[in-house]
């Protein structure tokens, strides 16, 4: 594993267009000689972000400056991983969605008076970055782990307790469970949904990170590796 630190979009290019392919091309001409398996071939590179240094370098006044530094890391990105073979990963941020649409509004508003954990979100950088990606994956978290005692908690616990009483003989495992994984899915459960791909339709699914790795969750709530 190499890591490499740029602190502005110039120092990021560099790396991206020199220092980082030269280091692939010679890591894969070791492993090609090498006689074991202890030497593999690069085959995944992480950009962890491309919103930090670009928000940085570039204020609102200058986005001319800052959509064409973007192009030029995501063309130098693109031709690695086809003519190296390999995956680049590139972390980028979201903020909150401002938007004046008339069913958004409405979505939003009725989340909120239900307390649902629902929130509009967009992707840093706007669409000069959303053009320069081929397959686009948003992780979020099922239920926000920031917030506690919401509607929806306590209509989860006015649930349980209704069926709780219900009980004739007073066995309330199933009741009690259902209330435990309710609990336990704030800030546990996380989703991811492919929003953009050339090869695949939108889709999602629920997952957990746990010292097992990431464990995909089933319709029972139950981790599977």
């Amino acid at each position: 594993i190499t890591v490499h630190s740029p602190r502005s979009t110039e120092e990021l290019l560099g790396v991206v267009s020199n220092t980082v392919e030269e280091e692939i091309l010679l890591r894969n001409e070791a492993a090609l000689e090498a006689t074991t398996s202890e030497k593999l071939p690069v085959g995944l590179v992480v950009l962890d972000s491309i919103a930090a240094p670009a928000r940085r370098d570039f204020g609102t006044e200058s986005a001319p400056q800052r959509v064409s530094a973007i192009f030029q890391v995501a063309q130098h990105l693109k031709r690695m991983a086809d003519q190296l073979q390999l995956v680049v990963v590139v972390v980028n941020q979201v903020g909150l969605q401002n938007s004046e649409d008339a069913a958004l509004r409405e979505v939003v508003d009725t989340a909120a008076e239900t307390g649902s954990d629902f929130v509009a979100v967009n992707a840093a950088l706007g669409t000069s970055w959303h053009h320069c990606i081929s397959t686009r994956l948003l992780l979020e978290h099922e239920r926000d782990p920031h917030r506690l005692n919401s509607a929806m908690d306590n209509i989860q616990d006015s649930a349980n307790d209704h069926h709780e009483n219900r009980n004739i003989n007073g066995k309330r495992g199933d009741d009690l469970q259902s209330r435990s994984i309710w609990e336990w899915e704030r800030g546990h459960i996380r989703k991811a949904t492919v929003v953009k791909s050339n090869v695949a339709g939108r889709s999602s699914m629920l997952f957990e990170v746990t010292n097992m790795g990431l464990c995909q969750m089933n319709s029972a709530m139950n981790p599977s590796r």
